[in-house]
């Protein structure tokens, strides 16, 4: 008696498995993209928190910059006004942590609201950010999805931040 498969049979198993895979490749993708998207969001609310926190700890100015470029971006926060994404941690004293688009490389910083600033100062003490209230908002890249979701990470004049999605995450606030 014959055991085993036959050829034919192989090859119709790995045609179906192929089928299978790639019809859940762009699923993987999209779900790649919003994990990063909140991820960033995190990020985000939580170097405006540290950078508050700091401020008021050391009763020091901490300042919060962010700078975008196409899809290169970088927030970084720091003792002195930051002046481009190439300061870090490693190449200058002054700052004290930096997040970026090398670490979310599906994800761009698409706009800021900020008074037309490209920073936000937390005053030493205080922790107060006034005259600075606005957004930041992120949307996973356009290669993954036409638009998987958009997520605002929002600053009140008092320091407080918080985020929230445009779109569909499950388990966000939405916007609206």
């Amino acid at each position: 008696m014959y055991k085993g498969f036959s050829l034919l049979e192989l090859l119709l198993t790995l045609t179906v498995l192929a089928l299978i895979t790639a019809s859940a490749l762009p699923a993987l993708g999209v779900l790649t993209a919003k994990l990063q998207l909140e991820r960033t969001a995190v990020s985000a609310k939580s170097m405006f928190h540290f950078a508050r926190s700091r401020a008021i700890l050391d009763d020091t100015d901490v300042y919060v910059a962010w700078f975008r470029d196409g899809t290169s971006w970088c927030l970084i926060a720091g003792l002195t006004l930051p002046s481009n994404c190439q300061e870090s941690p490693h190449t200058a004293q002054y700052v004290l942590r930096t997040v970026s688009y090398r670490e979310f490389p599906y994800v761009k910083l698409v706009r800021s609201h900020f008074n037309r600033r490209n920073h936000v100062i937390f005053t030493g003490g205080t922790g107060l950010s006034e005259g600075y209230a606005g957004h930041l908002l992120f949307t996973a890249l356009p290669k993954f999805s036409e638009q998987v979701a958009s997520m605002k990470v929002i600053l009140s004049p008092i320091g407080r931040s918080r985020y929230c999605v445009n779109g569909e995450l499950s388990g966000v606030e939405s916007c609206d």
